[in-house]
């Protein structure tokens, strides 16, 4: 165990990965300034309208029907 602390490690009976506490925070970090900067560029494109959202929901809604 105290190997997972410094590097990951692999769990053979399962195939998992097992890292540790702060690694994990590490990475959930990098994975939120990501999605930040994603949005950011999206919303650089611009917006739908209201029609244009309600018509996309309405698309996806009656694909699930």
């Amino acid at each position: 165990m105290t190997q997972a602390v410094k590097s990951p490690v692999i769990i053979n009976k399962y195939g998992k990965l097992l890292i540790s506490p702060e690694e994990y925070e590490k990475f959930n970090q990098l994975e939120d300034m990501y999605w930040k900067m994603q949005a950011k560029n999206e919303s650089k494109s611009g917006f739908l309208l209201e029609k244009e959202s309600k018509d996309f929901l309405n698309n996806i809604l009656d694909c699930v029907k």
